[in-house]
């Protein structure tokens, strides 16, 4: 799990690693720690979005049984989404307002080749960046907030500066995204399955969050 330092999990099955508070930084973290533990594969669930239950988890699974793409990372069909939760959900896929990303993913380390360059910069950290010379001032400041800015805002060296433009406005579409994701993975293959999101549950952080849930359940007399 890929958490901020105060609210670290202590389990023995649970690995919690730092944010470094970028979707893309968090899940090259995750990459890297996969490789490191020489896994076959890794089913990624993030639980800060609308939950995938473990019916809609069984058709995603349905969906990759036999695919050997490096990332598998399923679309939800917004027309699947509860009406009275459509406002909540603001990660729809650029180019495609049918779409939204799901917070669930599957990847093959074996078949990730990320840029060293690019981990390198990612892997930096800007308090080990130390002042050897009061001549070098200038320099150091630079590498600091370099490293500082890589870490929180990962998509930039991943990405690049105009597919982050594109993103941000929305004008990706799915191939263009499929593309970014191939080339800042190192694989050959990404593919983004579309299902049916089934039955629902709530990932309650705010009073209206909880709301919304408890309106929705005593519709159906839950």
């Amino acid at each position: 799990m890929v958490v901020p330092a105060g609210r670290q999990i202590h389990h023995h099955q649970v690995e919690c690693l730092d944010t470094r508070h970028s979707y893309m930084g968090d899940l090259f973290q995750l990459v890297e720690r996969a490789r490191e533990r020489e896994y076959d594969r890794f089913l990624v669930i993030n639980a800060d979005s609308v939950l995938v239950t473990a019916k809609s988890l069984q058709s995603f699974l349905e969906l990759t049984e036999g695919s050997e793409a490096g990332i598998i990372w399923p679309a939800i069909r917004r027309h699947s989404i509860p009406e009275m939760l459509r406002q909540t959900v603001l990660n729809d896929l650029p180019g495609r307002p049918d779409l939204i990303r799901s917070g669930v993913m599957m990847f093959r380390p074996a078949s990730l080749h990320p840029k060293k360059n690019i981990l390198r910069k990612l892997a930096r950290d800007p308090n080990k960046i130390v002042l050897r010379s009061p001549l070098g001032l200038p320099f150091w400041a630079f590498r600091r907030v370099q490293a500082e800015f890589y870490r929180r805002y990962a998509e930039l060296p991943l990405l690049g500066l105009r597919n982050c433009i594109m993103w941000g406005m929305k004008l990706l579409n799915t191939e263009e995204i499929k593309s970014c994701m191939k080339s800042c993975l190192g694989c050959e293959r990404v593919e983004m399955p579309e299902l049916d999101i089934g039955v629902f549950g709530f990932d309650v952080d705010t009073p209206k969050e909880l709301k919304l849930a408890e309106d929705y359940l005593r519709r159906w007399g839950r």
